[in-house]
């Protein structure tokens, strides 16, 4: 397997760019600054570890005949072009776990194998060195275009242009196979299709194992001032992961809240794990709740899922309890138009239901305002009745605040638009108490 004239072009046009930044002083200093990141200890142990990882991983290919010398070239770009830039980006596969199984059953499908087929043959030297800052300017534009609505014509003709180029590929890709037929559908083309595949899925493991460390780490690292003691320290980190496994998640909800001095001793240590297995032994098995007290917190905090709005760790905080939502971004720009759910009482019984609008005045759309109405209808139906739920509906669609007693539960629309003068976005927070007159202990 030789390196392709696409391959080829895309290294020269790296090449030239490292050497343009090298040469401009401004940019040299920012580069500079940008290796010294990465030559850090953290990223040189994880990087070499990775890398020590998949050279025993490519001598058991080599084993087997699925690699060979001939594939170091392209070996070496996937491992920096591909390996390491997805071993630096672990952090998304720690805010969202994926499984191994997810990830593995991803590599698989028509999209690799048309991928396959276009890049089997590449196109001349100078059409491929033509193309790449072309491809690059296009998903530039492309991106940039998607952070605003009033672009978004511009986004749809930059990722149609990049359609159309991905077009030509596979045409030329599929093409030039029908015509070397036999020199195609060889057991070389198997393997030159089987071993990007192999290098992917022996990546995979490695990711997940990366952003688990990554996570513990940081958990870790972040307890120093809440637990001074070392030695405590590393026994409240073993503890928690004999406690939940390799389970991030749980492990961090088990450093929640922890301040100085909770952690006094090993005691302290069990006590907490202790406390934190009973409540998520609650969460799977939700206590019946008596509905003129208010809602079990387990199941209220799913009241809206189908939304994407789950809250989720209904635990202590101040002198109540509370679970809330991951910010559920609805807007063109990053949390430019975004909703949070969050579930309030006490250690059994949850009181007060509050869903959070934040939206800025560009983003005040009819698509945003349904879904708004949406999501209030929904909890509304789940938390009281379908017949409160027309009442929030007629209410609501008026975009008037307003308080009302529904079946014995008090519901309320505050709008805030104070912030929008200085350029921040107006506030919406839609409450459901689970009786009139209700104050939340604060």
């Amino acid at each position: 397997m030789e390196l392709s004239a696409r391959d080829l072009a895309n290294v020269l046009w790296v090449v030239a760019a490292i050497g343009a930044l090298l040469a401009w002083p401004t940019s040299r200093e920012g580069l500079q600054r940008v290796l010294q990141a990465l030559f850090a200890s953290p990223i040189v142990v994880a990087l070499g570890t990775l890398t020590l990882y998949i050279g025993l991983c490519i001598f058991g290919l080599a084993k087997i005949g699925l690699w060979q010398p001939s594939d170091l070239a392209l070996t070496l770009i996937w491992l920096v072009g591909s390996a390491f830039l997805a071993a630096l980006t672990t952090k998304e596969i720690a805010d969202h776990p994926l499984s191994l199984r997810k990830m593995l059953r991803d590599l698989i499908g028509v999209a690799l194998v048309l991928q396959f087929i276009a890049g089997a043959y590449s196109l001349s030297l100078w059409t491929e060195l033509l193309l790449v800052p072309v491809i690059f300017f296009l998903a530039l534009v492309g991106e940039l275009a998607l952070r605003e609505r009033r672009t978004w014509s511009v986004a749809i003709l930059a990722y149609g242009l990049l359609a159309v180029i991905a077009a030509v590929f596979l045409y030329n890709g599929a093409a030039q196979a029908i015509a070397n037929l036999d020199e195609f559908a060889s057991l070389e083309t198997v393997r030159d299709f089987v071993l990007p595949v192999a290098l992917s899925a022996i990546l995979a493991p490695a990711l997940v194992f990366l952003a688990h460390y990554m996570t513990f780490e940081r958990l870790y690292n972040g307890s120093r001032t809440k637990i001074p003691d070392a030695s405590l320290r590393r026994y409240a980190m073993f503890s928690a992961i004999r406690a939940f496994g390799f389970n991030h998640v749980s492990v961090a909800r088990f450093y929640r809240g922890v301040h100085q001095g909770l952690f006094d001793d090993r005691v302290g240590v069990s006590a907490r794990i202790a406390e934190l297995q009973r409540r998520m032994l609650r969460e799977a098995n939700p206590p019946a709740v008596d509905s003129a007290q208010g809602w079990s917190p387990y199941l209220a905090s799913r009241f809206i899922t189908t939304f994407g709005l789950e809250a989720h760790d209904y635990r202590p905080a101040f002198d109540r309890w509370s679970a809330n939502s991951k910010a559920l971004d609805v807007g063109a720009r990053n949390l430019s138009a975004f909703f949070e759910f969050f579930v309030e009482g006490d250690e059994h019984i949850a009181r007060r239901l509050r869903l959070s609008a934040y939206v800025d005045t560009k983003e005040v759309t009819p698509a945003f305002e349904e879904r708004f109405l949406a999501i209030t209808e929904a909890l509304t139906r789940r938390a009281i009745s379908d017949e409160a739920a027309v009442t929030v509906s007629d209410r609501v669609r008026a975009l008037q605040p307003f308080k009302l007693i529904a079946e014995g539960r008090a519901i309320s629309l505050r709008i805030d638009n104070d912030a929008v003068t200085s350029g921040g976005s107006i506030r919406r927070t839609f409450v459901i108490d689970f009786e009139a007159n209700y104050e939340l202990a604060l």
